[in-house]
């Protein structure tokens, strides 16, 4: 994927499953980022990754409860790569993805 709106683009129209799949591996990423702060030193880091855990987690039960909808979709990915991007984790999410290609 070479931008952050393609990335986004993936997301959305990935399978449910793909989804699922793919937050699990994000969400198992982001537990190893957040190791970095259990001296102290970093408690926004911690706070960061539990902020990101937290909206992972939610859309995940709202995924496989199948009470998710295209806007609420395009919104959700636009926030986790906007996250990312912006925390130094876009190749973390990238790796993460779970396609069928």
């Amino acid at each position: 994927m070479k931008n952050v709106d393609e990335l986004k683009a993936v997301l959305i129209e990935m399978p449910a499953s793909e989804k699922v799949r793919s937050y699990l591996s994000y969400a198992h990423e982001l537990t190893i980022v957040a190791r970095e702060s259990y001296d102290g030193s970093s408690p926004q880091l911690a706070w960061v990754c539990n902020e990101a855990l937290h909206r992972l987690m939610g859309h995940l039960i709202r995924l496989h409860s199948g009470v998710t909808d295209p806007e609420s979709e395009q919104s959700f990915a636009r926030m986790i790569v906007e996250t990312a991007e912006s925390r130094g984790w876009l190749a973390m999410l990238r790796r993460s993805l779970v396609t069928r290609g």
